[in-house]
Formats: structure tokens, C-alpha cells, sequence
């Protein structure tokens, strides 16, 4: 089925742009490809070399230059309208791709910077049309679960899906968005450790585009039933001369804002109105300033003094009793599909064993790490577990139903001498988080205390995701790691689970991740291409994870948005916002004469 541009959008939309006529975004024309520029495939694409890390401070100067450079000279500071946000301070960078880079305010900069061919299965103004291309003589059926051969050139292809991109899209600086950043993203995706939702780009054998680049087809040797959920969070692959997992700043945009400056010594971040943004309905406010809050006070004081008018935060304790006694804001509790899990790996010269994982996952007692690992007993939600369970001193009550693998957190000495013994101080049990994950480096400290104290030899190993995955993981250097995932029950999201345990995978673009078990290399593939549903995929996964203690869950991600005065958004009551700075584009400052909670929301309500 081909899927077509539709140009209808919220009358509430079309009239906040009839009212900003002399904002409309005006792009300049992209420039001109000729001669070979204007056909490419995979192996045409130019890749920069990885520059040595001496020179990574030299390049982001580059990079702010370059930002100061894209944006032509701007406007009067005193002509542009300007709302202050208030965010979680930014751990790593802003590639959402990466693992280490999980974080709600990556991915609501991400929505706002960065193009995607499909978001939430709605084809976006980044296309003309997308479809899937008919084959010819090819029993698709035959070939879809066959075992994917070492050469990509030399595979069956089982489905072909073609976009046509829109003549206008272009990147901030003014180049075409084209098939290269399509090729960019796929071959990044499949050979770089640590990256979020990459099953999908496994799939895929080529990609190749013509008509200057603005068509691309691409090829697929295992079939992707909800195909619309690739190439999401495209990167500018003209400007991304840095390997992938090193790239912490995004040096050119294409969504409705432009990021452009970053000031992390400050906790600063500015996205400016994108104005080569090519598409209907382009952001109402000329400038976004993010601000890193630190704590409740700072954000208070900032909100009090009308520095900010919106939040989207962390909780500390008192977090929401706070920001809900202060006059005319609205505060918004809700939890997101992030969870902060153990991965214990069966790589590891401890965790080989069965019976070992079992032994740790009975010593952990999940609500006290839960709670350690988030500095607070409010606002505190353990998966398998009741809400009331971190308000209590001594524990609670799971859930019905809860895997009962891992929530017993009663072991004693006697009960994991497995661990005693497989541990010793030349190589101790070793359990990884990112240093800038205050959260997750809290969980890693509670879990190794507990080991030590009934006698079993652990140590926490702090280093950056990137080499955690790349290096440590791969040669069994550290036995689990702590990080966030993403639970979200969709087809890519439960292949990635999957191919997780696909030792069948004897590439060297899977040799990188984690799990591996008997028997189920082919199960990835029966979730992706559609021939078992979403409730198969979890099924086999929580069973999975019951059976061999592969996941261990700790800490759902509990967030809470506050709305102060000074903006119209798109709904009067924040609850029913449905994206929080995701939809800022939608957004309008409070004028004089506007009423507060009339087609909106403001202070007051």
C-alpha cells in the first residue's frame, strides 16, 4: 500500500500560522546535484574517517561556530518571541540512538530537531510517498526465515519498500536531505555497539537512491511488518565525520527547531525556529531555551520569576508537593515506557552458569535498590510491585503475577556460595554503569554493597557506555550493566529483545550484544516480519527472562511536567497534552488580551 503526503493539519494550527504570516518559514533553494552526485548506493557512500579523540574539543568549537555560521545572522533578540523550559540535566549528548543517550529530553530535542519518515505510523512532511514495491519471481514465503548468508550483496530479497522524499526537504545549512543520510543511519545502526532499536536495519541488504537522491528504495533480506518504524531520527551524514557513538552534538537539523547553541558548562541549550524548515504549520515561538534544573529550589526560583514557563522533569522527593503549592501552575504526574534493568550477561566467566544469575537475582531486593538508586521514596514505582511498596521501610508486597525469579531479595551467605566461590579478589563480580547516570550508578553501588556484605567479591566499574558495550562486554570483562530501556511492546523494540538471544547471528555486526541462548536465533525474525503479534513477542521474552534470569527490572521512569504562565499550549488542561515539549511547535505565547485557560492554557487555571 503506497502511503501519501496529507496536507490537512488542526484548524487550531492553521490559524495560529494565518496569524504569523511574517514568520512563515521561507527555505532557500537547496543546491544543485549533477553528473554522479545524482545516483548512489550504499557502497557510494563517502564515510569520514574517525578523528583521533586529541581533537574531539577542537571539533565541537567547529561545531558552535558552525551553529552561530547556519543561522545566518539572527534576528533582534528584542523581535523575537522566547519561552524558557526547565529539563532534566542532559547526561552524555543528544544522538538518541545511542543507548547511553536515554533520556526523555533527548528524545523531546530529537522530535524537535531532527526528520523522520514515520512518526507514531503517520508519514511525515519529510516525504512525498512511501510504499512497499511489488516483486517479481520471488517466493517470499519460502525465503522470509531463511538464515541471513555472511554477504549482504549475495541475499535474497524478500521486500522492497520505496520513498520518494520531498524536493524541499534540506538540513539547516541548506543541503537536500537525500538517500545518503538514509544509507548513513542504516550502515551506523548496524555496526556501532550500543545503539537502541537496530533489529529492524538488520533486516535490510541495501539501500540505493536515485533522482538526485530524493528517491530511495530499500532492500530488505528479512520481511519488517511495521516497516514505518525505520529511518526515524535521520542524521545529517554530510556533517557526521565523527564515529557514531562519539557524535554528542547535532551539528545540522531539519525539524521545526534548529539546535543553535549548547553550553553544557551552563546547563544551557538553544533551539531556534527553524527557517529553512520546508513543511506546513512551522514552530509559532522563535526561540526555545532549555535550562538544566538541578534541583527543586532552581527550578521554583526560575519559575516564580517567570524564567521559565515550563518543566519536564526528574522527581526528587519533594518535587511534586513543591512545584503543586506554588500559585497558578499545573503539575502532571506520569510514567513513561523507560525502565532501569540489570542485564546479567551469559558472556561473563560468572554469569555463564544459570544457577549463578539465580543465586544474584534472589539477593536482589529490588525496592531497596529502586529506592537507593533514586534518592526518594516518593514518586518511586517497582516494576512487579505495588505503587505503595517504596514508602515503606522494610519492603512490600509484589504484585500478582510478578516473576518470582527476581523479586525475592532474601539470599544469604549460605545461598550464594556459587558466587562466593566464582568471585574472588583477582576478578571479582563486575557490574558496569555510565558514570553520568547518577541513577543508574546508584543502583550498580546498592547491588555491589549488598554482594559484599554476604561475602561474595564485587566492585562497581564505572566507564562510558560506548566502551562498556564496544569493548567490555564482548570479552566477558564485566558480568551485568545497568542501564535504561525502552519496554515499549513494538515490533522493532521486541526483536531488538530477541535477537538479543540469537547466537544463530554469527556476523560481526552482532557479535557486540549481550545475550545469547540456544534455540531461538530465529525468533527476532518471526517478531519482525509479522508472523507472530506483539502479545507472542512478550510472551516469549518475560518467559525468557523468567526461565534463564537474563533481566533483572528495577525502576520504572517516573516524570512530572509543570505548566506556569506565559504560554498557550494545545490542550487547557496539561494532563492531556499528549507530548509535553514535543509539541512546542503548537505552542503560543500569553499576549495581552489573551484570557488564561481560553483556547489554552496559562497561570491561573
Amino acid at each position: 500500500m503506497k502511503v501519501t503526503r496529507s496536507y490537512r493539519f488542526p484548524l487550531a494550527i492553521v490559524a495560529a500560522a494565518g496569524l504569523l504570516t511574517s514568520c512563515v518559514a521561507n527555505p532557500g533553494p537547496p543546491p544543485i546535484e549533477t553528473g554522479q552526485e545524482a545516483e548512489s548506493s550504499a557502497a557510494d557512500v563517502a564515510r569520514g574517517d574517525a578523528k583521533a579523540s586529541s581533537n574531539s574539543s577542537e571539533n565541537h568549537a567547529e561545531a558552535d561556530h558552525g551553529a552561530k555560521q547556519r543561522s545566518g545572522g539572527r534576528r533582534n533578540s528584542v523581535e523575537e518571541s522566547q519561552v524558557g523550559i526547565g529539563i532534566d540535566p542532559i547526561h552524555n549528548g543528544l544522538n538518541p540512538h545511542l543507548q547511553a543517550n536515554q533520556q526523555a529530553v533527548v528524545d523531546d530535542i530529537a522530535a524537535l530537531a531532527l526528520p523522520s519518515a514515520f512518526v507514531n505510523g503517520e508519514i511525515t512532511e519529510l516525504l512525498d510517498s512511501a510504499e512497499e514495491v511489488e516483486l517479481t519471481g520471488v517466493d517470499t514465503d519460502a525465503v522470509a526465515t531463511e538464515p541471513k548468508p555472511e554477504g549482504a550483496e549475495d541475499q535474497v530479497v524478500v521486500q522492497r519498500v520505496r520513498y520518494e522524499i520531498a524536493q524541499q526537504a534540506q538540513w539547516s545549512d541548506g543541503t537536500p536531505i537525500t538517500g545518503e543520510d538514509f544509507i548513513y543511519l542504516w550502515q551506523q545502526m548496524t555496526t556501532t555497539p550500543g545503539v537502541v532499536r537496530a533489529s529492524g536495519y538488520f533486516a535490510i541488504s541495501d539501500i540505493t537512491s536515485t533522482a538526485g537522491g530524493k528517491v530511495v528504495e530499500v532492500a530488505f533480506s528479512q520481511r519488517v511488518h511495521d516497516w514505518q518504524e525505520l529511518f526515524h531520527y535521520l542524521l545529517p551524514a554530510h556533517l557526521m565525520n565523527a564515529p557514531f557513538a562519539a557524535v554528542r552534538e547535532i551539528p545540522a537539523s531539519a525539524g521545526r527547531y534548529q539546535i543553535d547553541s549548547v553550553d553544557w558548562a551552563r546547563g544551557k541549550l538553544t533551539l531556534h525556529r527553524n527557517d529553512r524548515f520546508w513543511g506546513a504549520g512551522p514552530a509559532n515561538i522563535d526561540v526555545i531555551e532549555l535550562t538544566e534544573i538541578r534541583n527543586p529550589r532552581q527550578g521554583l526560583d526560575l519559575m516564580r520569576s517567570g524564567q521559565i514557563s515550563f518543566a519536564d522533569l526528574t522527581p526528587e522527593e519533594t518535587t511534586f508537593l513543591a512545584y503543586n503549592s506554588l500559585p497558578g501552575t499545573q503539575v502532571f504526574r506520569f510514567n513513561t515506557p523507560r525502565q532501569m534493568q540489570i542485564d546479567l550477561l551469559t558472556q561473563s566467566p560468572i554469569f555463564s552458569q544459570q544457577l549463578a544469575r539465580s543465586e544474584f537475582a534472589r539477593l536482589i531486593d529490588r525496592p531497596e535498590v529502586a529506592v537507593q538508586a533514586a534518592g526518594r521514596r516518593t514518586d518511586v514505582r517497582v516494576p512487579g510491585y505495588a505503587e505503595s511498596v517504596a514508602h515503606s521501610e522494610t519492603g512490600g508486597e509484589e504484585a500478582p503475577g510478578a516473576n518470582k525469579n527476581t523479586i525475592d531479595g532474601d539470599a544469604t551467605a549460605a545461598q550464594v556460595e556459587r558466587l562466593r566461590e566464582s568471585s574472588t579478589l583477582q576478578r571479582p563480580l563486575r557490574i558496569a554503569a555510565d558514570p553520568t547516570d547518577p541513577v543508574a550508578s546508584a543502583a550498580a553501588a546498592a547491588v555491589v554493597d549488598k554482594l559484599v556484605a554476604v561475602g561474595v567479591h564485587a566492585e562497581v566499574v564505572a566507564n562510558d557506555f560506548a566502551a562498556i558495550a564496544r569493548e567490555m562486554v564482548p570479552n566477558g570483562d564485566v558480568d551485568a550493566v545497568v542501564s535504561w530501556q525502552d519496554t515499549s511492546a513494538s515490533s522493532v523494540n521486541l526483536a531488538d529483545e530477541l535477537l538479543c538471544r540469537a547466537p544463530g547471528l554469527s556476523t560481526e555486526k552482532a557479535a557486540w550484544i549481550p545475550q545469547c541462548l540456544p534455540d531461538f536465533d530465529d525468533a527476532w525474525i518471526q517478531v519482525l516480519e509479522g508472523s507472530v503479534d506483539a502479545e507472542y513477542g512478550l510472551d516469549l521474552v518475560s518467559s525468557l527472562d523468567s526461565e534463564y534470569v537474563l533481566q533483572i527490572p528495577v525502576l520504572d521512569e517516573r516524570r512530572i511536567r509543570v505548566l506556569g504562565s506565559g504560554i498557550i499550549g494545545p490542550e487547557e488542561q496539561l494532563e492531556r497534552w499528549p507530548a509535553g515539549l514535543k509539541s512546542a511547535p503548537q505552542w503560543r505565547l500569553l499576549a495581552a488580551g489573551d484570557k488564561a485557560g481560553v483556547g489554552g492554557v496559562g497561570r491561573g487555571l
